[in-house]
């Protein structure tokens, strides 16, 4: 049976992406489809892996000045993917050039999304506390309550001290409450759930995101921690295919 969805998240300190190969097949095998859709098709395809949804937000420029395309091929491309071939569909945000983009299985339709398959609820606490760290950026909490749940340092307000700082609590009791964050900061007191902190690093980032691509994300993450059949994508760096497809200057019209 042929895929129909793709899957992108964030896996440990390598962004990740599972692709569905139906939707790359008839991008790539098409007779009339130009090598700078699949320039900007492959551009796309990093930045779900880097955002972690097939969902995002991309501006104009970034997206001229990343793929070296002159801005009538981009606009032409653009229109191809979603018109012609229905595998991306794409809105203009209220911010001028800024972009949300969605990637669609090879029948033009929305993937679904990781929702359906992770329930907050019952996740393993060492997934729970692997969310937070990831994001803060460690390896592990650096400390736990006397009651054996976590402690990270709070992202939302800067102390004095490091003591201070470390006053992110993290519950994994499997009750109620399982998952949500706490700050125990006295001009703090930030609280919520999994997708609160997401949306809240994001804003903090000045990169603010809606619930929809907050819960895509933090969902994806738990997804990506079950599979093991992944394709590497560092998209820090550009990656080998998008090199490769845009130094073939003789053959791509920029």
């Amino acid at each position: 049976m042929s895929a129909t969805h793709t899957n992108l998240y964030r896996s440990t300190d390598e962004d990740t992406v599972s692709l569905s190969i139906p939707a790359v097949i008839k991008l790539l095998t098409s007779d009339d489809m130009s090598p700078t859709a699949v320039v900007l098709y492959v551009h796309l395809l990093i930045a779900a892996a880097r955002y972690g949804a097939p969902v995002f937000r991309l501006h104009t420029m970034d997206i001229l000045a990343q793929t070296g395309l002159s801005r009538p091929t981009f606009l032409k491309a653009r229109a191809a993917l979603q018109g012609e071939y229905r595998l991306i569909h794409a809105t203009e945000t209220k911010k001028q050039g800024m972009w949300l983009f969605e990637l669609l299985n090879v029948n033009g339709d929305s993937i679904p999304t990781p929702d359906l398959h992770v329930n907050f609820a019952t996740l393993p606490a060492a997934d729970v506390v692997a969310f937070y760290a990831d994001r803060l950026g460690v390896s592990e909490a650096p400390d736990t309550t006397a009651d054996g749940f976590p402690v990270f340092d709070c992202p939302f307000h800067v102390a004095a001290t490091p003591k201070k700082q470390r006053t992110l609590r993290v519950t994994t009791d499997g009750e109620e409450h399982h998952g949500r964050f706490i700050c125990n900061g006295k001009k703090c007191r930030r609280k919520g759930g999994l997708i609160d902190f997401e949306m809240g690093l994001a804003a903090e980032q000045k990169q603010p995101i809606n619930r929809r691509e907050a819960s895509q994300r933090v969902r994806a993450f738990f997804i990506g921690r079950r599979q093991n059949e992944w394709l590497g994508v560092k998209p820090e760096t550009p990656h080998p295919l998008l090199a490769e497809l845009t130094e073939r200057s003789d053959e791509i019209p920029f």
